[in-house]
């Protein structure tokens, strides 16, 4: 008796596991590559900080909006702000840029995102660092491309494209 139930249950196990096999990995995680562009508003300066050495620190708040080529992307559509940091030489050249930029689709579900740029070294980078809801779990890259459009003003349109992958628990 106890034999047969051995028996059953690993015939049992045997079998899920085949069909696990059998399960596509769509259902397990989500990846995609994507490219789009960011519209990006003034850098509003929060505090400044100059060094002795001539250069300076700028520490500033943008808002903008984003855009994407697809439709399940985290970007698309979706609001951005970034809190950052500037840093240039006396002669107001840039030489790097830091900031943990955040992004809210429209259905309310968050990715943050920490973006780095030495202007020395283009392009920028982007690394996913989290997310809520849908987003939860969210890891990839992303760079700046470059500028869409030039402007006369202080606002920027940034060309971009990321990668990244959700893994579903």
């Amino acid at each position: 008796m106890q034999r047969r139930f051995y028996i059953h249950f690993g015939l049992s196990l045997l079998l899920v596991l085949s069909l696990c096999l059998l399960i596509p990995t769509s259902f397990l995680s989500a990846t995609a590559d994507d490219s789009g562009y960011l519209f990006l508003g003034a850098k509003e300066e929060r505090r400044v900080k100059k060094f002795k050495d001539g250069n300076t620190l700028t520490a500033y708040h943008q808002f903008g909006t984003v855009a994407s080529n697809e439709a399940n992307s985290p970007w698309n559509r979706a609001s951005f702000f970034a809190q950052g940091s500037v840093l240039t030489n006396s002669d107001n050249v840039l030489i790097a840029e830091v900031a943990l930029c955040e992004t809210i689709d429209n259905d309310g579900d968050i990715t943050w995102m920490y973006h780095e740029w030495w202007y020395s070294n283009p392009p920028g980078s982007y690394e996913f660092i989290g997310g809520t809801g849908k987003w939860k779990g969210i890891t990839g890259y992303g760079a700046t491309r470059g500028m869409l459009r030039g402007r006369t003003d202080d606002h920027y349109m940034l060309k971009s494209e990321m990668h990244w992958n959700i893994k579903k628990d």
